[in-house]
């Protein structure tokens, strides 16, 4: 296999996000009490359709810290109203207000993956309990 430049890398990651979420599907299939595997040789075909491989969401700011483009004119003569106070003007720099962040806060990834992971083990547990219901009857 001949990778173009940074192809490896880049096929590296992707493999190993795959390989961690796999695992974690895997696990949460095994606190549940499913079969993944071992001495029986078979896996519970649910195990897998729960599996999310798409990447998370890129980070956004808040929306209601994001200006329409027609309204930025609009939006900076508010700022500048609101600091004037009793006749007064603060020093509040408008750049400091309208400034947002480059990069996401911290432990955003962390926060994404842990969110997926808490849904893919809802969804497992509300398969399990299904299939333990409708098995009863």
């Amino acid at each position: 296999m001949t990778f173009r430049e940074g192809g490896a890398f880049d096929y590296h990651n992707v493999f190993e996000l795959i390989k961690e979420r796999l695992h974690q599907a895997v696990q949460a299939a095994r606190d549940a009490g499913r079969s993944v595997g071992g001495a029986g040789g078979g896996m519970d075909p649910g195990v897998l359709q729960g599996l999310h491989l798409e990447q998370l969401p890129a980070y956004e700011p808040a929306a209601a810290t994001a200006v329409a483009p027609g309204t930025e004119a609009a939006a900076a003569d508010e700022v500048r109203r609101a600091s004037v106070v009793d006749g007064q003007t603060t020093a509040e720099p408008e750049s400091a207000a309208a400034q947002q962040p480059d990069e996401p806060p911290p432990g955003y990834e962390e926060a994404q993956a842990q969110a997926v992971g808490i849904d893919l083990d809802q969804r497992l547990r509300r398969r399990a309990e299904f299939g333990r219901d409708s098995g009863d009857e």
